[in-house]
C-alpha cells in the first residue's frame, strides 16, 4: 500500500521530465516535512533547541532556510485560524510575528527559532 506522502510526491513529478527537476521537486517535499516537523515541535509544550536543530541537521544538503521559514509560517498561520482558545492565539500571533522578520536567511531562522523557543509561552 502506498503512503499518502508517497502519492503526494508522485503527483508532484507526474509529468516532469528533467531528472534535475525531479530531484529539486523531492528535495522540496523531505524539507517541508521536516519543516512540518519543528512545527509539531514548535507547538508543543517539550520544544527545545537541540531537538529543533537535530531536524534542521538532518535536512543536509536540501535545507533551505527560506523553505524551513516559509512553511513555518503557513503551519503557524493555518492553525492560529483555527483555534478558539486566546491564550494559544496569542502564543502562534508571537511565533508568526517572529517568523515574519526579514534578516539575513540563515542568522535569521536560527534567531527566530530561538526566540520561539526561549521567549514564548
Amino acid at each position: 500500500m502506498i503512503s499518502g506522502a508517497a502519492l503526494v510526491m508522485l503527483n508532484e513529478v507526474a509529468g516532469v521530465d528533467d531528472y534535475e527537476d525531479i530531484k529539486d521537486l523531492l528535495k522540496s517535499q523531505s524539507v517541508d516535512s521536516e519543516a512540518v516537523e519543528i512545527a509539531r515541535l514548535l507547538m508543543g509544550n517539550k520544544s527545545n533547541w537541540s531537538a529543533v536543530m537535530k531536524l534542521i541537521n538532518n535536512m543536509g544538503d536540501k535545507y533551505n532556510p527560506d523553505t524551513v521559514r516559509y512553511t513555518l509560517l503557513a503551519y503557524f498561520k493555518k492553525v492560529v485560524m483555527g483555534t478558539k482558545q486566546e491564550k494559544e492565539a496569542q502564543r502562534i500571533l508571537r511565533m508568526l510575528y517572529v517568523l515574519n522578520r526579514d534578516d539575513e536567511k540563515e542568522i535569521a531562522l536560527l534567531t527566530d527559532l530561538g526566540d520561539i523557543i526561549f521567549w514564548t509561552e
